[in-house]
């Protein structure tokens, strides 16, 4: 009966044992970083007041004990700077220096409390470039695709050592347990669909939530303003990561059935071919549905940013038309000294409020950096500015010759 009992136990706990392996296969994040796991939340405040430092531990410093007794003594005694010491007063005993240490460190020790302001940038340095990011992830994907290769070659193994404590046989394709493989199988297979489904939903939550995880940058190429990569380029680059998510499946080869020994290599049109989860998983409705709504929401990600972009066309008479011509024919309408004034005055003021403008604008994950588009707009509103006093320069200078001609 104890023999009996033990075995019993021992099946429980490999039943037990194989459950939290397919449990921890199933838990994998595939489409985070592990950075991301630890990262603070993003300070949007302009300040944050950090705590003083906390002084060390007395048992350190035995030497501190009696200045901290003093300190401590001086806080609450009136400031002896105050006031005259005579030889008879009480504290007589005590020479002048050492009051004057003790008020030091009375102030350096209320300057310590004293909370520091730490000022915050708005942007966040964190955020990667869109091609940066994607490639971290496959980077880290492909370190998590180790560990889980690992865990699920794991489980055959440990089905063989059952096996063992049953039977006394190694062989992993037992007739007597062909059910017991096939129970864990379909356990493992659920576990897959499981995974698939889960990491693809993560993604999508990701991409709709208003939190940035990649930059793109805009860009002013004359007459247009456009995404850096291209619209095209950063739907590829996230759809791809979709894909080769689901490739990894092929990584993970199914056992051979009523066994738990992987199936062997098939050859197909001279090709070698394994039966792996990958082609199954793909089928279930649900992760088919999933793939189709993320093209859908990448598609409207994409053209949402494009949209926003295109609000900055506002600005597009300033690089639509050749500027020395224009700034010619301005000035030959002989325009008075107010209606110059208030040209350069249109361009100062572009200038100055896109200086001013957040230099950059999240649309849900992603970033748009604004930088080098404010940039090239402000180089096209300065050389409006630039074109139009030399011309008007080099007209004066003109008038002033004629003019000194016709004095002499």
């Amino acid at each position: 009966m104890k023999s009996l009992s033990s075995l019993v136990s021992q099946i429980g706990y490999i039943s037990n044992d194989i459950k939290v392996r397919i449990e921890r296969l199933e838990s994998f994040a595939m489409f985070e970083l592990d950075t991301d796991k630890t990262k603070e939340p993003r300070v949007t405040a302009s300040e944050v007041v950090l705590k003083a430092p906390t002084q060390q531990k007395e048992h350190h410093h035995p030497h501190h004990h009696s200045s901290h007794r003093q300190q401590q003594q001086h806080h609450h005694q009136p400031d002896s700077r105050h006031e005259s010491v005579t030889p008879t007063d009480g504290a007589a005993m005590v020479p002048a220096i050492t009051s004057s240490r003790a008020d030091d460190a009375s102030e350096q020790e209320k300057r310590q409390k004293r909370p520091k302001k730490v000022s915050i940038k708005e942007s966040d340095d964190s955020v990667k470039p869109c091609r940066d990011y994607f490639d971290a992830l496959e980077k880290d994907r492909n370190a998590k695709t180790i560990k889980l290769l690992q865990l699920y070659d794991s489980i055959g193994p440990i089905l063989i050592k059952l096996e063992s404590l049953v039977l006394g046989s190694f062989t992993g394709e037992c007739a007597e347990m062909k059910y017991y493989y096939n129970h864990w199988e379909k356990q493992v297979f659920g576990c897959f669909t499981r995974f698939a489904a889960k990491n693809l939903e993560k993604f999508m939550d990701h991409l709709l939530h208003n939190q940035p995880l990649f930059e793109v940058d805009a860009i002013l190429t004359v007459p247009e303003i456009l995404m850096r990569p291209s619209s095209t380029d950063a739907y590829s680059i996230m759809i791809s990561s979709v894909k080769d998510f689901l490739l990894r499946l092929k990584n993970f080869k199914r056992w051979t059935a009523e066994t738990c020994l992987p199936c062997p290599v098939t050859k197909c049109e001279e090709k070698e071919f394994y039966f792996t989860f990958f082609e199954d998983v793909v089928q279930i409705p649900r992760v088919c549905e999933l793939v189709i709504n993320l093209q859908q929401s990448v598609q409207n990600l994409v053209t949402e940013v494009l949209t926003y972009l295109k609000s900055w066309q506002k600005y597009r008479n300033l690089w639509m038309y050749e500027k020395m011509s224009v700034c010619e024919k301005f000035l030959n309408q002989n325009v008075s000294l107010a209606q110059l004034d208030e040209k350069f005055i249109y361009y100062t003021q572009i200038v100055n409020e896109l200086e001013r403008h957040k230099p950059f604008h999240d649309i849900k994950s992603i970033r748009v950096n604004l930088k080098p588009l404010i940039r090239g707009i402000v180089d096209h509103a300065v050389e409006w500015r630039n074109t139009l006093g030399n011309i008007l320069a080099e007209r004066t200078r003109q008038q002033m010759i004629e003019l000194h001609e016709h004095m002499v």
